[in-house]
């Protein structure tokens, strides 16, 4: 997110963060005019028209987070985690084999 400078680098389509009565909130700039903006939410609903001085930054970068990984690559992990988690803290065999019992039981 960036700071608003100018209120003229703001575009119809930005996600911006915006004083919005009591709080701050991100919205999206539907509409401008003048130095008036119309914020809308995520899901379309028009929210009102702000004054370009409560809007206190826009989002100008966005950082795409790695792909989950699959269930059973998770469960794969899980199981490798309590393997360790045995052999770590020298389980008696009952209690290792619950432990692995649950990946059982989830795959």
């Amino acid at each position: 997110m960036s700071p608003i400078t100018d209120t003229r680098e703001i575009q119809a389509g930005d996600l911006v963060l915006v004083k919005w009565h009591q709080s701050d909130i991100f919205h999206i700039v539907g509409e401008i005019q003048g130095d008036q903006f119309l914020i809308v939410n995520s899901l379309g609903k028009i929210n009102g028209w702000v004054d370009g001085k409560e809007i206190l930054g826009k989002i100008t970068n966005i950082i795409e987070s790695a792909p989950r990984p699959d269930v059973p690559t998770l469960l794969k992990q899980l199981e490798e985690a309590y393997l360790n988690v045995i052999n770590q803290m020298d389980l008696e065999l009952i209690d290792g084999q619950r432990l692995l019992f649950i990946v059982d039981d989830l795959q």
